[in-house]
């Protein structure tokens, strides 16, 4: 692979040219091969409403890359032959949908997390896309990227500022990212992408082990998860000193809580659990995006696994796949709560990687502008 087939924060500039106002064409279309399924847009970032993402096209395609890695008789992980095929062919769909839309060649961006990083074949796969589409690149994203275009820059593109400091929680399939937020601070996204922590711990990867592994194995696996949460909590707040100092004022008794802001699919998925169980009946707007709820709330865990198990009906928001990994979902919910025992309020939000990848080539005067003026 060339250098910029993995995108770092330092090649970052390179990797994901800026966005001007003289362009002659604003669409970009933009894919997410995550662990859980890949991810398919079309967006218009033409002036003057450059900074609403204006959505003109959106799909998913419901292929577990994390699911179909298999070991080999060496250990190693290694996407079958089927998966590969399915995955060149659909990409090769969305970009004949590209042309239709007129978007330009330069202007599609694919990107790849946990599941690529972690196969033994990627190279294969990346070769049967280009083939597949006339030469498609895709670019596998590190963990530290992955954290800025998710945890951070995708869930803040739905919000104005966060210049008091807040948690940020993104829980994919294959691995789960924390960081802090403090927009305050100068270059406040690269800050928080270098010191966010990323864990082996999506809900795709936990389900498996839930659903495959021994009791041992499942409650290895389940200490490993509260331990790492437990470091990475830590860790971040030696690096952030406002955060450290909610921390200690919060041991000494008094009243000094975090603010909470989750992305991603198994998030979602759990604030659509939340909403679901919500004193107000139905919810006028069953939508996740910007639902809020207080740390209290939050916390009801293990009703919301009762929830799952004994109800029957539809629960907007969750497909059957999202129910079948919610055992993992909530025990990465519970983690977060355990090492965070002073959560004030959680926000759960629409943004994706394809969003923050986005608001990344946009100028920051644009980036850090009201979405709503």
């Amino acid at each position: 692979m060339s250098p910029l087939d993995i995108v770092t924060l330092d090649n970052l500039a390179q990797a994901i040219p800026k966005w001007s106002p003289d362009d002659e064409n604003h669409l970009y279309a933009v894919v997410d091969m995550g662990s859980n399924g890949i991810r398919f847009s079309i967006t218009s970032l033409a002036p003057p409403q450059t900074r609403l993402l204006a959505p003109i096209y959106s799909s998913r395609a419901g292929i577990s890359l994390f699911d179909a890695l298999q070991p080999s008789s060496t250990g190693e992980l290694l996407f079958p032959q089927s998966t590969i095929s399915s995955v060149s062919s659909t990409l090769a769909q969305f970009k004949e949908l590209a042309d239709l839309h007129h978007v330009p060649p330069s202007h599609v961006m694919v990107f790849a997390t946990e599941a690529m990083r972690r196969a033994a074949n990627s190279a294969a796969m990346l070769t049967a896309i280009a083939e597949a589409t006339g030469g498609l690149r895709v670019q596998i994203l590190e963990p530290s990227v992955e954290t800025l275009f998710g945890a951070v820059m995708g869930s803040r593109s739905g919000l104005t500022d966060v210049s008091d400091g807040a948690l940020f929680l993104d829980l994919g399939g294959g691995s789960v990212q924390i960081t802090w937020v403090d927009t305050s601070l100068d270059d406040y996204e690269i800050l928080a992408a270098r010191a966010g922590n990323s864990m082996p711990f999506g809900a795709a990867k936990l389900t498996r082990v839930f659903r495959e592994g021994d009791v041992g194995i499942q409650t290895t696996e389940s200490d490993k998860l509260m331990v790492s949460m437990q470091a990475a909590f830590d860790n971040l707040c030696s690096q952030f000193p406002r955060l450290q100092k909610i921390r200690e004022a919060y041991e000494r008794g008094e009243d000094a809580k975090v603010n909470v802001y989750m992305c991603g699919g198994g998030c979602r998925g759990y604030g659509s659990m939340l909403m679901h169980n919500d004193e107000i009946s139905p919810y006028p707007i069953p939508t996740v995006g910007s639902y809020t709820v207080t740390g209290a709330s939050f916390k009801k865990v293990t009703e919301m696994r009762r929830i799952n198990d004994t109800y029957e009906g539809k629960i907007p928001g969750l497909s059957k796949r999202r129910r079948q990994q919610f055992d993992a979902i909530s025990a990465v919910m519970e983690a977060f709560s355990t090492a965070v025992p002073n959560i004030r309020h959680v926000t759960f939000c629409k943004g994706s990687n394809r969003d923050g990848a986005l608001m990344m080539k946009l100028p920051r005067a644009i980036r850090e502008s009201n979405p709503w003026m």
